[in-house]
């Protein structure tokens, strides 16, 4: 059962990475970053 559980995830992960979602979730962490410094 967890084998399944960790293909599922692995399938998650290079789905999410082919569709860059990495690039969309560091866009909004750098925004966050920059509104608690009080510059964006």
């Amino acid at each position: 059962m967890k084998y399944v559980i960790l293909g599922i995830a692995g399938l998650a992960i290079a789905y999410g990475l082919m569709d860059e979602q990495q690039l969309e979730v560091l866009n909004k962490a750098i925004m966050i970053c920059l509104e608690c410094i009080g510059i964006g």
